[in-house]
Parts: C-alpha cells; sequence; structure tokens
C-alpha cells in the first residue's frame, strides 16, 4: 500500500500527532500505524518537521509589566459586561470601529493577550499529554495488552522485530506489581514498548524508548490530568510509569523494577 493509497488522509495523522483526535479514531490510527510502513514513515518525518520549526523559531517573552497590564484590563471588562474575556475585547474593538487609533490599539492588546496567553507547549508537557492520553485509550478502548502473559519470558521475546531494542521485562508478583503482559505504542512518533502491571486493580502502564538527545525528558515525579507519572533513566532507555494511584504507589513499582534491573 503506498502513501496514496491510504485510506487515513494526512489530516488524521495531524491529529494524532497533535493529540485532537477522540479516543475511538486515535485508536484507529495507532492500530493503522502498526501495518503501515509508509504511514510509520510519514508519520516520524512530520514529528521531525515539527520539531525543526520549533527548534528554529525565535521566542521573546513579553515584560511581565505588560502581561499584567493586559490581563488586568481583559478582567476589567470582563467584568464590566459580563462576557468572556476575549469577546470583551472583541467588542470592544468593534464597539470603536470609528477610531482608527482605537481599534488600532484594541487589536494589538487582542493579539498580544493571544499570544501571551496561548504560548506554545514545551515538548516536555506534550511528551506528558501524550503519555496520559495513550493511557487512556488503551483502557478505554480495553486494548491494553497485546500479548497477555505473567512470563517474562513470553512476554519479552514478543517485541522481537517489532522494536530495535530489547524492553527489559521483570514479573514483580512478589513485590506486589505483578506483570499482565505488554502491548507495542508509539510515542512521539517513535515505537515504545508498553508494559503493563497490576496492583489492587490499578492498571500501570510503564513505556519504554531509547533516550535520544533530542527526545523529550519528563521531571522524575509529575501529577498530570489526575494520573500520576514517575520517570527515570537507565542504560540509554527512558522508563515512564503511570497509573491512576498516589506518588507513593507509582513510586514503589519503579523503585521494584529499577531493583530487578540492578539485581541482573
Amino acid at each position: 500500500m503506498t502513501e496514496l493509497d491510504c485510506p487515513h488522509c494526512r489530516l488524521e495523522i495531524h491529529g494524532y500527532l497533535d493529540n485532537e483526535l477522540d479516543a475511538g479514531a486515535a485508536l484507529a490510527v495507532h492500530r493503522h500505524l502498526n501495518g503501515c510502513q509508509a504511514c510509520q514513515d510519514y508519520c516520524i518525518n512530520m514529528r521531525r518537521t515539527k520539531q525543526l520549526v520549533r527548534d528554529g523559531v525565535q521566542q521573546h517573552q513579553a515584560p511581565r509589566q505588560l502581561r499584567n497590564d493586559i490581563l488586568a484590563q481583559i478582567k476589567q471588562r470582563e467584568a464590566a459586561t459580563g462576557r468572556p474575556s476575549f469577546a470583551a475585547l472583541f467588542g470592544q474593538l468593534f464597539a470603536y470601529r470609528t477610531n482608527a487609533v482605537t481599534t488600532f490599539a484594541s487589536l494589538a492588546a487582542l493579539v498580544i493577550a493571544i499570544v501571551i496567553i496561548a504560548l506554545p507547549r514545551s515538548h516536555d508537557d506534550q511528551l506528558g499529554d501524550e503519555i496520559v492520553s495513550e493511557h487512556v485509550r488503551s483502557l478505554l478502548a480495553q486494548r491494553n495488552i497485546d500479548v497477555v502473559s505473567s512470563d517474562r519470558h513470553t512476554v519479552k521475546p514478543w517485541f522481537s522485530g517489532k522494536l530495535d531494542f530489547a524492553p527489559p521485562v521483570y514479573d514483580l508478583k512478589e513485590q506486589g506489581f505483578p506483570l499482565l503482559g505488554g502491548r507495542l505504542d508509539y510515542l512521539q512518533a517513535q515505537p515504545a514498548a508498553a508494559l503493563v502491571y497490576e496492583q489492587n486493580k490499578h492498571i500501570i502502564d510503564l513505556f519504554i524508548q531509547p533516550v535520544t538527545a533530542s527526545g523529550s525528558k519528563l521531571p522524575p515525579n509529575l501529577k498530570l490530568r489526575g494520573y500520576q507519572l514517575v520517570s527515570w533513566q537507565q542504560d540509554g532507555l527512558q522508563f515512564i510509569a503511570i497509573a491512576d494511584m498516589d506518588k507513593e504507589g507509582l513510586t514503589a513499582f519503579s523503585a521494584a523494577f529499577r531493583s530487578a534491573a540492578a539485581g541482573q
């Protein structure tokens, strides 16, 4: 199948890369990527292009006082009109459209407000959102496991040929985190291993990818959209665990996994 023949148009792939699809549509693209090399290549190239554009754009931070003044004006206009902030700015813009100077000033304030408030998200923020989205999609679609097994000697070989690295796999049942299986996933348009564990009916996804010089890196502990994330790097690989459990529980999981890795 060539790229032009692919039923998943580029718009869908762009939506997938930008986390703009709903769970069902994202899952359909995700499954398609598993079997379409042309779309995988296109996805990787688009991710690299987006990265180059972000890295090449020079950003300037507005003075703090300017930001404060704009936000204060927005709040004042919203309070006076009872309308949303940007609607209030548009109202001011067209209410004084006969005055060219006022119109220009209002338009400038609107543009600056949008630029300041809607600042581009960092690569790390995007990675965190992507991790949460992939975790939620797998749970909603009930497709959180491709290879179902508690035997590490079954799960680890399953990734052979699907990834260009060998993810470490350990059964942590004795530590309270039994292995359920694994699946192939994608993070930042790159293939990743996802190991699935459980503790007291809490599903833990552990994403594993090689560390790259241009790759994003999350803080060791992060709570995002109600989910706890713990990340670390070891032996040239990046590990990111996510679950709907408290920080202590997920930290205990990461400690158990790293201890098992150190014992090999």
